[in-house]
């Protein structure tokens, strides 16, 4: 078997389809296939897909000129292509499934790959773009930037497009880090002008000029000025616009911005009434609220107006009466509005009451700085109320008749108190009184110290990217967190009933390059956990990668094969985790493999029993250790396909290969004999000729084996009903013998 060197990154792949799906993908050059293209040459991509389908198609720079997607070789440029569609640039191929694309777009000169794309069938090619010899036109400039003094590395590779819209054919223009630029210009003289691709911070963009090219043109200059930034903050109510604001009534806040653009909003309480931030105005929700122009971004709103460069949020929240400034800013503008919020008048609904909290004795200041809120039960509308030194609040309600939740609004001013234990729910159908809310003290006997370790690794894992995810007993639900601080010791609360504790990271990324041990859960009650509990960080210091030998890549299915990953750290910890193996392209060979980035442990990978289309790994598990380094090789752990050793008395006499029964139903074995040790291949075809499936593998001695064929096709679907041929080739011969399948 020919050796395999496994690489990161994304694998020219060339997959056989099924009855649908991308099974040719190619350019075209004046009406012959190839992969070397002379700027201003015809080009079309032609290829095919599922009737009104479409495909993606990828521009990768070919840095190594290898041929190959590599790591770290840069998108260039990516579009879809739809079927029989007539828009810009159209397909010119009326059979559905078919397309014939004319490709106005020419690369700057150099090597690429480009990669087509149709689910998961892909399919890539070299693509090598060459100078036109002799050049009868070109075109060069500047590109300057306000503000920016060249030689700058800001303005190095800014990608924009020369060119005209009938004849269609557009070029790729890039920058220096002086700003210039050349491009090629095809054909004959023309008037183009500048399709600008890329949005530069901060930078309005310029005005598409027009230029005429006549020989090799100089001049064509475009420059940058800085964009206007965010302006225009209004607040409204009911649609009239006021800096006056009821509780209760329907309110937003309007401002402008560069289209798609965004904007940063946080409210103040105006302490001192003077309309202006100060030392003692304080960010309400100590956090600042990110909007991105005509897109869903965060969790209580969205840009609800579709004009580009428009923004308007309409909060679902009700700030309590008295004097706040909305502060909304980009990265090139601030603005700042005061706004007055009163009371209803009248007020039908209200909740009313005291906070206490435990050895706090009112007056105090800590109760001065609480918020209170009422909410429906799913937290889409909220009212807020703010308490007192004595810990009186009273909380406005303007929503009708309803359940709803009352508790203490984040942020709280100390972790050592359970505020998020100080909740209530009632139907609030009127003005209600008395309502308490009680903050328990957790003190260091309530708590579990966490003791916080991690491997002297290629960074450092900050604390506070971990967190305490509490579970239900029963459900299993998450029914609170705790977040690690962002240094000193570590104390987590115990809760008021028993549950399970798991340790994660914050965000989805972090356990994909970082392992925390133990993966168990601790189950704790009020009345039994334990005083210190050791988490482990460990980081990703190895790739592992899963190869199975001998097999044709239609043997497993292109979405991957899920394995699991158990670990056992040096140090006692445990860890979990789940991989897949994928095909993989390696020169003319093809090979699975499932990466995933593992941390110093012993390992055990487990594959699923049984895998598809008949395939039998020699063992459906390996144990392998990795050190713990701070570098990153690779380890490649080897399965080959395992073919069971039988009695020569088992084969009859005189024959090679033998297929048992015959016929028959839902499996079948093969037996075969060789003379020598070496690579065996075991082929299915259907009476048409079409290969079915294959099983690959190697024999370690002469003498007789059998192998054994579920039925399936290299895709894992059923065979239908009929004969079938096998073919085996072995290191001594070559041998067909026909079978009968009955269902």
């Amino acid at each position: 078997m020919k050796s395999k060197c496994l690489r990161f990154g994304l694998m020219a792949m060339s997959v056989v389809s099924s009855c649908w799906g991308l099974t040719y993908f190619y350019m075209s050059i004046d009406g012959s296939p190839a992969t070397v293209q002379t700027q201003g040459q015809t080009q079309f991509l032609l290829a095919d897909c599922a009737p009104l389908g479409s495909i993606a198609v990828y521009y990768y720079l070919d840095l190594d000129s290898s041929g190959t997607i590599e790591t770290g070789e840069p998108l260039y440029f990516a579009m879809n292509f739809w079927d029989n569609e007539d828009e810009f640039p159209p397909d010119m191929d009326p059979t559905p499934g078919a397309m014939n694309i004319l490709w106005p777009l020419h690369m700057p000169p150099g090597h690429y790959v480009i990669l087509g794309m149709e689910g998961s069938d892909a399919i890539s090619f070299p693509y090598h773009v060459l100078e036109p010899d002799p050049l009868l036109h070109s075109i060069s400039g500047r590109i300057t930037f306000e503000g920016i003094t060249p030689p700058d590395p800001a303005i190095v590779n800014y990608i924009f497009l020369i060119g005209t819209m009938d004849p269609p054919i557009l070029m790729y223009a890039i920058t220096d880090e002086w700003g210039d630029f050349y491009v090629n210009w095809p054909g004959d003289t023309a008037t183009v002008f500048a399709l600008f691709i890329m949005e530069v911070e901060g930078y309005a963009i310029p005005d598409m000029p027009m230029f005429h090219v006549d020989g090799h043109s100089t001049g064509f200059d475009i420059e940058f000025f800085l964009g206007g930034g965010l302006s225009d903050l209004r607040m409204w109510e009911d649609g009239i616009e006021s800096t006056v604001h009821t509780q209760g009534v329907n309110y937003s806040f309007t401002m402008a911005c560069a289209e798609w653009g965004h904007a940063n909003l946080e409210f103040y309480v105006d302490t001192d009434g003077d309309g202006s931030i100060g030392p003692d105005d304080w960010n309400f929700f100590d956090r600042t609220w990110y909007i991105e122009d005509n897109m869903w971004t965060d969790e209580w709103y969205r840009d609800i107006d579709d004009d580009p460069g428009e923004i308007t949020v309409s909060p679902p929240f009700h700030f309590p009466p008295g004097n706040y400034i909305v502060h909304a800013y980009d990265d090139m503008a601030s603005e700042q509005i005061s706004f007055t919020v009163l009371a209803p008048d009248p007020l039908t609904h209200s909740v009313s009451g005291t906070v206490s909290i435990e050895t706090i004795t009112p007056p105090d200041e800590m109760l001065d700085r609480l918020v209170v809120y009422v909410s429906d039960m799913w937290h889409e509308t909220i009212y807020y109320a703010f308490v007192d030194e004595t810990g009186a609040f009273t909380c406005n309600w303007a929503s009708g008749d309803m359940d709803v939740n009352i508790g203490i609004a984040e942020p709280y001013p100390s972790p050592l108190w359970g505020f998020s234990s100080a909740t209530s729910h009632i139907y609030l159908d009127g003005v209600y009184s008395g309502i308490s809310l009680f903050v328990p003290y957790i003190a260091i006997d309530d708590s579990i110290h966490i003791v916080f370790e991690q491997d002297s690794g290629l960074w450092d894992i900050p604390q506070r990217e971990i967190k305490a995810v509490y579970l239900d007993p029963v459900s299993g639900a998450i029914v609170a967190e705790t977040f690690f601080p962002d240094s000193g010791e570590i104390y987590i609360p115990v809760r008021l009933y028993p549950c399970g504790i798991v340790f994660e990271g914050t965000y989805s990324e972090f356990i994909e390059h970082n392992f925390l041990s133990p993966y168990d859960t601790l189950w704790v009650t009020p009345d039994s956990f334990p005083a210190e509990y050791h988490l482990f960080a460990s980081q990703c210091c190895y790739h592992f990668k899963l190869k199975l030998d001998g097999f044709e890549p239609d043997s497993l299915p292109m979405t991957g094969i899920q394995y699991s990953l158990y670990g056992d750290g040096p140090d006692g910890q445990r860890y979990y985790s789940r991989a897949k193996m994928y095909i993989q392209l390696e020169g003319e060979d093809y090979v699975v493999s499932g990466g995933r980035e593992l941390c110093p442990a012993t390992w055990t990978a487990v594959l699923p029993n049984p895998l598809p289309a008949g395939y039998i790994p020699e063992v459906f598990e390996t144990t392998f250790v990795i050190p713990r380094v701070d570098t990153w090789p690779h380890m490649l752990i080897a399965i080959p396909v395992h073919f069971d050793n039988i009695s020569e008395a088992e084969l009859p006499e005189g024959l090679s290969l033998n297929v048992y029964p015959n016929p028959f139903n839902a499996s079948v074995s093969i037996d075969f004999r060789s003379n020598e040790p070496g690579e065996v291949s075991i082929e299915v075809f259907d009476m048409m000729g079409r290969r079915v499936t294959a099983l690959n593998g190697t024999i370690a001695d002469k003498g007789a084996f059998r192998a054994r064929w579920d039925c399936k096709d290299s895709f894992g679907k059923n065979v239908s009903t009929g004969v079938y041929l096998f073919k085996i080739n072995t290191p001594t011969e070559t041998r067909i013998v026909k079978g009968m399948y009955l269902k």
